[in-house]
């Protein structure tokens, strides 16, 4: 393949990353198109094609756009339509505060959300 192959993989995997975010297509699509460039990558082995490194770097890329298409879509709904706006939010605290150096965390039962300050 390549004298060090990890950045190159790594840099196909980002690349995937990046290109979910730019393309809206649905996770099964993406799972499909990743399993067929397996299959490929997998005759190519059996094979022995001689650019089956293409290929395998083209799986790592699916890999990565499968992955972050995967996390995009965990998303709740009802909530993307808050999401860049500024919302009150009504409930009780449920458990104890999660307390980090850079932040602080309150797991809420919520009652109520609104628009607006």
């Amino acid at each position: 393949m390549f004298a060090r192959p990890l950045p190159i993989l790594v840099s196909f995997f980002a690349a995937g990353i990046l290109s979910a975010a730019w393309l809206a297509v649905p996770g099964r699509v993406a799972l499909i198109a990743g399993s067929i460039v397996f299959l490929f990558v997998l005759a190519g082995y059996l094979r022995r094609w001689p650019k089956n490194h293409w290929l395998f770097c083209l799986l790592f890329m699916a890999a990565g756009f499968a992955l972050a298409r995967s996390a995009y879509e965990q998303l709740n709904p009802e909530l993307a339509r808050y999401c860049g706006h500024w919302v009150t939010i009504e409930g009780t605290v449920s458990r104890e505060t999660d307390v980090r150096p850079e932040s602080v965390y309150y797991y809420l039962d919520v009652q109520g959300i609104a628009l607006g300050g």
